[in-house]
This record gives structure tokens, sequence and C-alpha cells, in this order.
């Protein structure tokens, strides 16, 4: 029988580090359908970018990118500037298996752009077939300078022996049987016709929760000079963002300020799936909703199929002046099939990194405790 095509599940995963097809990795560092990837100390502070050509090696790219000395990680990575650091896994893939890298949702929510490059590979996040080599991440603190402690992990790797995408076809098919799309109002799952908007390429369009009165989501209000040490918790919310309010169920976004805010719809994905979000074109208007890209299958699922979708949030960045309202277009969620399940054990419900599953709106990273209600 053929091997079956699609996304490797984490105990393939595992497998795959057991084999030394991937070393260094930490085993528990495994999830549903992903690796974390974990930092060293080799860090720099470099002016610009150089992606790989064929042949080369990012270390030998690090004088090319205005790297001058290493950065010592006592210090803080500071807002507005770029760094690179050498990722403690390497990567030596069997013949036919490829990859693709996101950052984590945490990184995302404190307004950090991270992105990966691979020896030899001119593309961002892409792992090629056959790859053998190390792992380097491009670090980028936006609005305020970050404290990172060794061996943190600001991006994931997903694993492939195929391309199972969802086409149209599949998304019309598969909606309604595996409830994937949640009206938590009703709770119930919608159908394909319900879906508001649609780009015909089998991504699931998402819109956006804006309440007619309340509390929309969070404005980042920090100066580059503040710092947030990514090993604390219970942090002050309000030394980094003010809430976001509304009277009218229309909120106005300002050009290149940082905003936390949440889809409308609720998303199951089913143990046999994983969701990459896709990002929204220029008709949808100028603005980036989203850093990270990845959802476990699991995702609003529950332990036992019970689950009825789970929101999620999104890191909002406009590069113009906007006016959002309810049922904006904001997100695009693309599902693809799994090679097989994840046992039950690396499943999103079924772990202890399920914390953003709770959330029935915007939420602010793990770093930060709850903003208080507001007062009556």
């Amino acid at each position: 029988m053929s091997e079956n095509r699609g996304v490797l599940p984490g105990q393939r995963i595992h497998a795959f580090c057991e084999a030394g097809y991937i070393t260094h990795a930490k085993p528990s560092s495994v999830s549903g359908a992903s690796l974390d990837l974990h930092d060293t100390d080799e860090i720099y502070e470099v002016d610009r970018v150089a992606l790989p050509q064929e042949g080369e090696c990012v270390q030998d790219l690090l004088t090319l990118m205005g790297a001058n000395g290493r950065h010592d990680i006592s210090r803080p990575l500071k807002a507005g500037r770029k760094y690179i650091a050498k990722l403690s896994e390497e990567i030596d893939l069997p013949k036919g298996f490829y990859g693709y890298t996101n950052p984590k949702s945490s990184t995302g929510r404190v307004d950090v752009h991270a992105r990966i490059i691979a020896d030899r590979m001119p593309r961002y996040d892409s792992i090629e077939a056959g790859f053998h080599g190390k792992l380097w991440i491009v670090i980028e603190p936006k609005s305020f300078g970050i404290r990172i402690p060794p061996g943190y992990s600001f991006a994931q790797a997903r694993f492939f022996n195929g391309n199972t995408r969802f086409s149209d076809i599949d998304l019309l098919t598969n909606i309604s049987t595996e409830k994937l799309v949640w009206c938590p109002d009703e709770k119930r799952p919608l159908a394909y016709e319900e879906i508001p908007r649609h780009d015909k390429d089998g991504s699931i369009m998402l819109t956006l929760d804006i309440p007619v009165e309340g509390v929309v989501g969070y404005r980042c209000i920090a100066t580059p000079e503040d710092v947030l040490n990514l090993e604390h918790r219970d942090v002050d919310p309000y030394r980094f963002f003010t809430p976001i309010y509304t009277d009218s169920g229309v909120v106005n976004l300002f050009k290149d300020n940082f905003y936390i805010l949440s889809v409308r719809e609720s998303v199951r994905i089913p143990p046999g799936y994983a969701g990459e979000m896709v990002s929204m074109d220029d008709r949808s208007g100028e603005f980036r909703s989203h850093y990270a890209g990845y959802l476990d299958p699991g995702w609003g699922y529950g332990k036992d199929g019970e689950g009825e979708g789970a929101p999620f949030t999104l890191e909002v960045r406009p590069f113009e002046n906007l006016v959002i309202r309810m049922g904006q277009p904001i997100a695009k969620i693309r599902l693809e099939r799994m090679i097989e399940p994840p046992v039950k054990e690396f499943l999103y419900a079924a772990r202890g990194n399920a914390s953003y599953q709770v959330q029935t709106a915007a939420k602010l990273a793990k770093q930060f405790a709850p903003f208080p209600p507001p007062k009556s």
C-alpha cells in the first residue's frame, strides 16, 4: 500500500527525531503536527537580511547583512532593530519530505516579526525536500523591546510528504460533515453557503468580531524604550496596551499602530486535518492581520469531538487609516489533510499548551495578566 500524503502528525515528527532526521530537538516541543524551534545564544544584530542562494550557508552571509559581533543575550532586543539567531535544531530530511515554518501565536501577540531562513534556501519559512543543514531566525521587535531567555522558541516547523491543501470542492464537501465553522451566538455549525465571503480557493474566510458596544480589542501603547521580559507572567497589561471601546459598532484603526482583535466565527479542526492562516490580499484593505499562521489538529475540537470550535486572536497592523465594522473580512484559513491523525496525547486540547483555545474574545499574549473588567 502506498504512503498516505499530507502533514506529518506529532508521532511521526517524534520518530523523525529519534531516527536522527531532526537533531537537538526536545521531545516536549512536539505538538499535534508541529515542532517548536529554539534559539541558541548565537545572536547578531544586523542592518539588513540576505537570503541564501544555491550553495550558500546563512553563516557565510552575516557580514553581508551587517553583523558586527555577537549580541549579548542578557541584553534586550531593541524595538525597530533586526537580529538573526542560529537555531539549535538541525535538519536532515529524507527524500520526498519538506517543511514550512510559522511564528508561534505568542510571538505575534507581542508584536515580534520572526521568520526562518535555511541554508541554501532563497525563500523565508521554507525547508526544501531532502534538506540538510542549519536554520536561522530573523527577529524584529516592532513596538517595544524584548528580553529573551536562553532557548526561547519564536517559531515552529511543520513537515509534509505531499500537498493536500483543500480545494473549494474539498471545502464544500467537508465544511458541514466535519462541522468546521461555528456560529458562537447560535452554537451551531455553519454550512458552506452561510460563510459570508468566499475567494473560491478552498479557504475559509473569517470576519471581525466588533460588538455594538463594549471592548473590541486592544491597542499597543508601549514605546520603543519599554522592554517586556518574555519569561515573565502576570505583567500589568496597562503598561503595554489599552482597551479599545465602541458604543456604535464602529472602530477606527490608525496607520502603523498595533492592535489585538478577534474573529467572530469559531473554528473547529478535526484530528485528521491541520489549518494554516493565509494572507489576505489588498482587495480587503492595506493591513496585515496576523503574524502567526498555523492551527494544530484538535483546535476547538475537544478531547472527544465535543468541541464547538474556538475563535482566534489576530495581530493587526494597518498600513493606512481604516474604519472597521462587524462582518469585515479579516482572515483566511486553508485546511490540509494529515498523513494520519495525531495520537491522542498530541491533540491540541489534550496538551498543556491549550491556553489560547479557551479565549472567547481578543486575548493578549501569555505574558500578560488579564485586563480587569471595566467599572460599571
